[in-house]
């Protein structure tokens, strides 16, 4: 859906939330439960109704997503469902083999206690599944929710719809809030039937719920409170799921190659501009500017969202002109840079003007230090409880709580990280992208957290602050290097550190809170001296191995990536001094506690998160001998070449500043579990041999950057594949500049159409090293020989004139989609004398010999 039709989906989403609050079942259930909740105390109704309506969505959400959601994702991933549901069942039998005897949460008859958020919970929920009659208008909005793009979009279009149910009630709240309604005029002086005709009450009380007129309804909401506790957890492990079916990409996207390619010159205008990144990308807020101002065409995505291809309207005018582009990374990042190529007969120096930025690094560095500080607190404000609870003789008393400002803080930082993803954007860019839809679970994780810590349950935010870790675990830096281990290193690494500084800052303020307490003080500092030091070391482990695989040893110095994190290195290493100190204080000095050392150690942390929030933006050093997902493009004039080494086909192309090596073998089950092997060495025009650095591009494919002297370049070529197949050595030669010639090959074609019978000798081989193949000879006219030959019609994807040989003007043709080329030798009218054409499978060689002048008109 475009994004006017998705905006009606959802307006028409919220209209139809509301009019089903208007349904029967919603008016004498939903409406009765929310009133005898909400309105039983007037402090907290709004709370309340946001909580009230959050457990409406749990059961409404998922009929709108639907069963089809649910089947592709264990569908999509069953191996990995089967192997965690057969792993459960294999560890839940050997626990009951062990003597494990399960208690199941069971829904309990007895008598009702308490009125909190709880019983919130629970009315919620019952009040969405009783809400059943609102089905017509329900159905509507599930299939509103199918036809949404993706499952985020449906997850938007089914959260609207229960916006729209609760909406009213929140303007009720806030109304009844301002006035006690009880003692109303309006409201009294009626009687109102509640039940079947078993209990009179003023209108006045039956609407702003006494607790006498609706305790029947009430009733049910204690016993559905520790259920409420396993649906929020589901709910959090739903995000975490949602997660883990994300596919792994890169941290940040890396301009790879340009076209024109940066810092070069080109003779003519450009028709396009190609920009070939090493990571999917977005065009959401995405731009790409010209100076000189020039027109240019709208943006396209191609090669797996890898390459953006802008065309150009109009000719460039000759100069240096400036490529200015902005995308929008996997990781929801948002890069920018610049580079700049010359339009004209001669060359132009350009000094090297590429750039690569982040762009926002200052407010996402913010924000997501806010967001790791967020998390840090609401985790060690768990732990600390968990400690303090295990301390002998331990104060009752408890410093005042910081989760909830935490949780919200958290929460904002997500939603302002969600702001930069959509840029100048649409919604449909949070919810149809991978790091939209990250930084929108980061969102839900906290707010999630938000009502756990609101309803006095706070260790039923563990969950969705798991799966806060989870989310930056697969939008960092090391999943680009590992798809599995990646996450695992970043998840392990993350939630130790925050465990680390936020369990210390709750510490330190309930020592303090616990002064007179000196022994419950030292015993609170000492259970988390032992789990600090298991924290330091999963936070060492795991970042030293997070850093061999971002940063190799010799860029550590030079990068700034590298810097920064020897930066981080050095704090925490001043960090776990300071930890050392106080523990040896604590241990040598029983009379004193080390509060100063810990004060400072909380100091260095806050410092290193800060530095982890800072590298974040930053690139990580990029691998010069990293394997490409297929061939960069080609900049200017082409000059192809071919031959054949065993029984391996070899294509080059050669352009300015690359040559681009393919190989093909014989064709055996699918050509991409083929594995090939190249060496090459390269002899310049001056006789300086040197070998060549190649990369990978895809299967069969190898690239090395490569400056072009003027002459005549040998490359020698070693080519494998596997072992299934022969290979060998083979040459090719590369003649500079490369000189387009379509002229020639139209001369060449008419010069063969008159051609009479001639004799055709032809050697066929797909296999060099056992020769070149049997001699054939066929009598044949030009015609009948160009009716079979690719460039039968004159033209072809690439022609550039060769060196004369002997006085003999050269042609050379390359179909690069077939990995064809040819080599063609002409006489002095255009006629062709020799062919070597170099196919994926074989190798021909022709010569044509032509009848003397005088027999062109006879045919036998």
């Amino acid at each position: 859906m475009g994004d006017l039709l998705f905006g009606t989906t959802l307006l028409a989403s919220f209209l139809g939330g509301v009019v089903a609050l208007l349904a029967p079942c919603c008016v004498s259930v939903m409406l009765p439960a929310y009133l005898a909740t909400g309105f039983r105390r007037r402090t907290g109704i709004l709370a309340a109704t946001l909580v009230f309506a959050a457990w409406v969505a749990t059961v409404i959400v998922p009929i709108g997503l639907g069963a089809t959601a649910l089947v592709s994702l264990i569908s999509g991933h069953h191996l990995l469902v089967f192997s965690i549901g057969g792993a459960a069942m294999a560890l839940g039998g050997l626990a009951l083999l062990a003597g494990w005897k399960p208690q199941l949460p069971m829904i309990a008859g007895r008598a009702p206690h308490g009125h909190g958020f709880g019983s919130v919970y629970g009315l919620g929920v019952f009040s969405g599944a009783a809400s059943s009659c609102c089905a017509p208008v329900l159905a509507g909005v599930a299939v509103l929710s199918g036809a949404a793009a993706s499952f985020p979009a449906a997850l938007a279009v089914s959260l609207t719809y229960v916006a729209g149910m609760v909406a009213p009630l929140c303007l009720l709240a806030l109304v009844w809030d301002r006035r006690d309604w009880g003692a109303s005029r309006l409201l009294q002086g009626r009687q109102v039937t509640v039940g079947v005709g078993r209990l009179r009450r003023p209108l006045g009380s039956a609407v702003s719920g006494t607790p006498e007129t609706l305790e029947p309804v009430t009733a049910l909401a204690p016993s559905l409170r520790r259920p409420a506790g396993v649906l929020l957890a589901l709910a959090a492990l739903a995000l975490a799921a949602l997660l883990g079916t994300a596919t792994p990409a890169s941290a940040h996207a890396t301009l790879l190659f340009t076209s024109p390619a940066a810092d070069a010159t080109v003779a003519d205008s450009p028709k396009s501009l190609v920009l070939v990144f090493d990571q999917p990308v977005s065009l959401s807020g995405s731009t790409v500017r010209l100076q000189p101002t020039a027109g240019l065409g709208t943006a396209a995505l191609s090669q797996g969202r890898r390459t953006v291809t802008v065309p150009v309207r109009g000719t460039l005018t000759e100069g240096v002109h400036t490529v200015d582009w902005t995308v929008t990374a996997q990781d929801g990042d948002i890069m920018t840079g610049s580079y700049r190529f010359a339009v004209g007969p001669r060359t132009v120096a350009l000094t090297s003007g590429q750039t690569t930025t982040a762009k926002d690094r200052v407010p996402t560095t913010i924000l997501r230090w806010l967001l790791f500080a967020a998390l840090a607190l609401l985790l060690g404000e768990l732990t600390t409880s968990h400690l303090a609870a295990r301390v002998p003789d331990a104060p009752v008393r408890r410093p005042r709580s910081w989760a909830l400002p935490a949780a919200l803080v958290g929460c904002a930082a997500a939603l302002g990280l969600t702001a930069l993803v959509i840029g100048d954007g649409s919604l449909r860019s949070v919810i149809d992208t991978r790091p939209g839809v990250l930084s929108l679970i980061e969102v839900a994780g906290f707010a999630l957290a938000a009502v756990a810590v609101g309803v006095r349950h706070r260790s039923w935010a563990v969950v969705p602050l798991a799966a806060v870790v989870i989310a930056e675990a697969l939008r960092a830096h090391p999943q680009a290097q590992q798809a599995v281990a990646g996450p695992m290193l970043t998840f392990i690494h993350l939630a130790a550190a925050a465990l680390w500084l936020g369990a210390l800052v709750q510490v330190l303020r309930t020592t303090a809170d616990w002064r007179g307490e000196r022994a419950a003080a030292r015993g609170l500092l000492s259970a988390y001296a032992r789990l600090a030091a298991w924290l330091f070391a999963a936070v060492v482990t795991t970042g030293v191995i997070a850093a061999l695989l971002l940063v190799p040893l010799g860029d550590v110095f030079h990068t700034t990536y590298g810097q920064v994190l020897l930066a981080k290195i050095a704090l925490v290493a001043g960090a776990a001094a300071l930890a050392y100190l106080a523990r040896r204080r604590l241990h040598s000095a029983p009379g004193r506690l080390p509060y100063r050392p810990a004060r400072v150690e909380a100091s260095a942390l806050i410092v290193v998160l800060a530095v982890s929030a800072t590298l974040t933006v930053l690139r990580a050093p990029a691998d010069a001998n990293r394997p490409l997902s297929f061939a960069p493009p080609t900049t200017g004039p082409v000059v192809p070449a071919g031959t054949r080494a065993g029984e391996i086909g070899i294509s080059a192309r050669a352009s300015t500043g690359q040559l681009i090596v393919e190989l093909t073998a014989p064709q055996v089950g699918n050509p991409d579990d083929q594995s090939y092997g190249l060496s090459a060495t390269l002899a310049d025009p001056r006789g300086t041999r040197r070998a060549l650095k190649l990369r990978g591009c895809g299967t069969g494919c190898f690239y090395t950057q490569l400056t072009w002297r003027e002459g005549t370049s040998h490359l020698t070529l070693t080519a494998s594949a596997g072992e299934e197949w022969a290979g060998g050595r083979a040459g090719l030669a590369i003649t500079w500049p490369a000189r387009p010639d379509a002229a020639l090959l139209r001369e060449t074609v008419g010069a063969m159409k008159k051609a009479p019978r001639f004799t055709l000798h032809e050697l066929v081989t797909s296999n060099t090293t056992l020769g070149l193949g049997d001699l054939k000879q066929l009598p044949i006219t030009g015609k009948e020989f160009l009716a079979a030959e690719p460039y039968g019609s004159g033209t072809a994807p690439v022609i550039t004139r060769l060196p004369d040989d002997n006085g003999h003007r050269r042609l050379a043709l390359a179909y690069p989609a077939e990995h064809t080329q040819l080599d063609l030798t002409l006489d002095e009218t255009g006629r062709i004398l020799h062919e070597t054409l170099t196919a994926p499978n074989h190798l021909v060689t022709r010569t044509f010999v032509y009848p003397e002048t005088g027999e062109e008109g006879h045919e036998h």
